[in-house]
């Protein structure tokens, strides 16, 4: 099965060298507006560097993985579909409500939605654990997520009418795992922290509200210094945490018994979501998130971004 990359920026190292480990599976073909970019990537990874349309021209690639700038995903994401392509779309699916409807529109049955963290082996146990009632009922939930400014072409990270800022980058990750956990919550409220960041692009605080008074804070930064996530729920009968600074073990503390859950020697998760793509691509598995269930976390990331909007006036609008 031979597949092609519409973008060459730092996540298709991640995707790429997952699809270099699976049988079978052939990277054929770059694209970019940076034609050095995807030179560079097709040396190290195999494939040629070429134009978008002369890519999508190619009738033995079968499927295409858009990681372009966040407001281009739906121009590319409707350009593959009308080649005839499968699409692999990194998160979030678009940078606005109605660029998301548009792509629904055109594209149930025939994309996939690149949210990792259902992958990432100390998400999907603290779920279970989460959702089996373990811990009993939810009442508090930390989720934190922090790295140092990321590059990107031309800096469209930093552009927040691009980018979404770290609301829809990194936070969209935690969002996406507390709807999959907890499904919808019934309050949203940010936390402005002005001496971090005035314009609250770069650094956000979000507090999320349950109709069961489970509370959920998530936080997230463009402003340190190495990337960490950390996670923490508080159930009536007890608590589970991962701390990346321990990144071995997922600790369960439960009615007076603690129990540490290995995580080391795992596979990698982003092989894992490759395999899960190409099986959903053989007809073997249906996705892991639904296009709906990627909306929603858009949906709530915008809602964020609204809140702050209000909160930041000089903010750009969320949509």
């Amino acid at each position: 099965m031979k597949v092609g990359f519409i973008g060459a920026g730092g996540i298709t190292e991640a995707h790429a060298r997952a699809l270099k480990r699976l049988p079978g599976v052939e990277i054929a073909a770059w694209a970019s507006r940076s034609g050095e970019s995807a030179a560079e990537k097709a040396r190290r990874y195999g494939g040629e560097a070429m134009e978008l349309l002369a890519l999508l021209d190619r009738t033995d690639i079968q499927a295409v993985l858009i990681c372009t700038p966040t407001s281009l995903h739906k121009e590319h994401v409707l350009q593959a579909l009308q080649a005839g392509k499968k699409v692999f779309c990194e998160k979030p699916l678009a940078r606005s409500l109605s660029q998301a409807r548009d792509i629904i529109a055109q594209g149930e049955g025939h994309i996939y939605v690149g949210h990792v963290l259902r992958f990432f082996h100390e998400y999907s146990r603290a779920r279970k654990i989460i959702q089996r009632g373990d811990l009993g009922e939810i009442q508090r939930i930390v989720c934190r997520r922090l790295n140092c400014p990321p590059g990107g072409s031309q800096g469209w990270f930093d552009n927040p009418e691009q980018s979404g800022g770290v609301v829809l980058d990194l936070l969209i990750h935690d969002f996406d795992w507390l709807l999959w956990t907890l499904g919808g919550p019934r309050q949203v409220e940010v936390i402005p922290h002005p001496e971090k960041d005035a314009s609250g692009w770069r650094y956000a605080v979000a507090r999320l509200h349950w109709d069961n008074h489970t509370t959920a804070e998530v936080e997230g930064s463009w402003m340190h210094d190495h990337f960490e996530h950390y996670l923490y729920a508080k159930g009536e009968k007890g608590y589970l945490r991962f701390d990346m600074r321990q990144p071995d073990k997922l600790t369960l503390f439960v009615e007076d018994y603690k129990k540490e859950i290995p995580l080391k020697g795992l596979p990698d998760p982003y092989e894992i979501q490759m395999a899960h793509f190409i099986g959903w691509l053989q007809g073997l598995n249906p996705p892991i998130v639904t296009l709906q269930e990627a909306q929603k976390a858009l949906v709530l990331a915008l809602q964020v971004l609204e809140a702050q909007s209000r909160k930041f006036p000089k903010a750009s609008p969320s949509s």
